[in-house]
């Protein structure tokens, strides 16, 4: 009766995948299959102070006139948080093939990324105004947190055709990974500008190069739904999802700046710039010997750090539930202080058999409070869904972030 062969399917979802799509409210489907091919991916960045209207210009060029700046400026707090998020994976269940009793195969691709910044709002008020504005000041960039991973996977493991719970074993190629941390990070400038000083206590790890290999990794993918009672009749689903949970090793050799230590700076004379003995003239002065003399040092090492992964709990969306509206909720978690723990409910509504629609609001994460739309068809043994965690971000450039993810499957 299901005629499309798995081939057909996997082009489809292969081509789907220039849409750059991620994770909807995932739905609970009871029925059995032999086979499952899964798209799912998209984008998320996000802010609790910067409003589109900047962002979006880093990100498709333009001016970033005065106004827009003010107009983010008042919205910043002592603390805040800007960070996004872009991912993909393709993932296969072969539920036929029976590897541990009942176990299924399952094999998964992706790629994902994921970076972000604590800052001061004196930090964004010297990066887009300037020192102008601090003449005679003091600037605080204390504890100031950044972090940037992106890499490549591949996973084998097991999967359940009843209950759909899963595990996966993934190995990691690690393109790119930064981390800087300032515990103390203080600018003082006199009246006029001419100059100034610099307290500071923190590290910058980076790679030397540029290259695609900086690293590899291992880590785990699991998928565990739980049946719980609901109401007097229903049977809920209880969720817990640990994605890309690891370490990452790096392969080639990085490089941490650190200090703990007080900079003045009073400025060159042209004949110390461009004399005989001049700064700019001595061939024995190198990068690393300047940084030396105030009090930066560096060193070479290959670090070993944890992955961007998260977790999430949630009660999910049945997909065979016989009324029109159902609940869903939870908490999404990654391991890092610039991604706070973000909690989401919501409110799903069937108005026809094949098609499901819903709302949700949601509060943590790079940013505030939030509110979401999705959408998800049924075309028998395709599903298509199609969501955003900000609708605020696609039609006002006051709001401050902007999303998209796509989830396409097929079933057989």
């Amino acid at each position: 009766m299901r005629k499309p062969s798995i081939l057909l399917c996997s082009i489809l979802i292969l081509v789907s995948n220039v849409l750059h799509g991620q994770v909807l409210p995932i739905g609970h489907d009871t029925l059995l299959y032999n086979h499952q091919l899964v798209f799912s991916g998209g984008y998320d960045y996000a802010a609790n102070s910067v409003q589109n209207a900047i962002s979006s210009k880093f990100l498709r060029g333009g001016e970033i006139t005065e106004e827009m700046k003010d107009a983010s400026l008042v919205k910043h707090r002592a603390v805040n948080r800007i960070g996004g998020i872009l991912t993909g994976e393709l993932n296969y269940s072969a539920y036929d093939v029976k590897l541990f009793k009942d176990w299924g195969l399952n094999i998964k691709a992706g790629y994902d990324l994921f970076g972000g910044l604590i800052y001061s709002k004196d930090f964004f008020g010297l990066a887009f105004y300037g020192n102008q504005p601090y003449l005679g000041d003091t600037v605080s960039m204390s504890g100031m947190n950044a972090t940037y991973t992106s890499f490549q996977k591949l996973g084998f493991g097991i999967t359940s055709p009843n209950s759909k719970t899963s595990v996966t074993l993934n190995f990691y190629n690690i393109d790119n990974h930064f981390d800087a941390q300032f515990r103390t990070f203080e600018f003082i400038q006199d009246e006029s500008g001419d100059s100034f000083s610099i307290e500071m206590d923190g590290e910058i790890e980076m790679p030397k190069n540029s290259r695609m290999n900086q690293g590899f990794g291992v880590g785990v993918d699991v998928d565990f739904r739980l049946p719980i009672a609901w109401g007097s009749e229903n049977t809920a689903f209880i969720q817990f999802q640990a994605k890309n949970i690891g370490i990452g090793f790096s392969s080639q050799p990085y490089t941490r700046y650190y200090t703990d230590t007080s900079i003045t700076f009073d400025g060159f004379t042209l004949d110390e710039l461009i004399g005989d003995n001049s700064f700019l003239g001595d061939t024995s002065i190198t990068v690393n010997s300047v940084l030396d003399s105030i009090g930066i040092y560096s060193n070479n090492f290959r670090p070993t750090y944890l992955l961007p992964g998260f977790i999430q709990i949630a009660k999910i969306v049945d997909e065979h539930y016989t009324g029109k509206f159902q609940p869903f909720f939870g908490v999404r978690l990654y391991p890092t202080l610039i991604y706070s723990p973000m909690v989401f409910g919501g409110l799903d509504y069937k108005p026809i058999e094949k098609l499901r629609v819903g709302a949700n609001l949601s509060f943590g994460g790079f940013t505030g409070l939030r509110g979401g739309l999705y959408a998800n068809a049924n075309f028998g043994i395709w599903k298509i869904g199609l969501s955003t965690e900000t609708i605020r971000g696609w039609i006002s450039q006051k709001a401050p972030g902007q999303s998209l993810f796509l989830r396409v499957g097929c079933a057989l």
